[in-house]
């Protein structure tokens, strides 16, 4: 080995040993959070939007939906908040098909906000906190997927929202090879709206 090729593996390595050692400390952060939830009323439930299946909610969005259902329903929130602008070529958003959807499982309608404007998680929540503000609501139990669930409630901070997290007990992602996935891809995406947001 040359004398330039030690040079440089001594310069990358320690680098690259902090940025791993990070990596890890948030991959533990997001997994710790995961199971975090709240036992608190609040005066709406914020629905991250996810993908569509067509016009129908995506499996993974469905969850998300029956839960804000659940919470609906037990009076623990008194309306709900549907966010997600994505069509997919469907001709519907995200937040229009979950609508229809809760109306369907007994949600009014005169219950229902929907966001159709957001692109992305912190899009869903700055729309939602408009919503908020012009409905005069004061806080708000937020729904989303466990491992999604320490971005979204560090994005719900960084905007000043009054929020409390309720992953969806029965999130699509079961398996270990999706939750891996899920997971890993947090690991980027969370200091990644560190640095763009904070």
């Amino acid at each position: 080995m040359t004398g330039l090729s030690q040079s440089l593996i001594k310069y990358v390595r320690y680098p690259l040993l902090l940025l791993t050692i990070t990596y890890v400390y948030f991959i533990w952060d997001i997994y710790s959070y995961a199971i975090q939830t709240t036992e608190r009323k609040a005066d709406v439930a914020i629905v991250m939007g996810a993908s569509l299946w067509g016009k129908k909610p995506s499996p993974v969005f469905r969850e998300r939906i029956h839960h804000a259902i659940s919470l609906y329903k037990e009076n623990k929130v008194g309306a709900v908040i549907f966010t997600g602008g994505g069509s997919y070529g469907g001709g519907i958003t995200e937040s229009e098909s979950a609508q229809h959807y809760a109306m369907q499982f007994g949600v009014s309608a005169a219950d229902i906000y929907i966001d159709t404007l957001s692109s992305s998680s912190y899009e869903n929540l700055l729309e939602a906190k408009k919503i908020m503000q012009q409905e005069g609501y004061s806080d708000a139990i937020i729904v989303s997927d466990p491992l999604h669930m320490k971005r979204i409630m560090s994005t719900a901070k960084m905007l000043a929202m009054q929020s409390y997290p309720s992953p969806t007990p029965s999130s699509r992602y079961q398996g270990i090879n999706s939750q891996l996935l899920f997971l890993l891809q947090e690991g980027l995406y969370y200091p990644a709206y560190l640095l763009l947001y904070s």
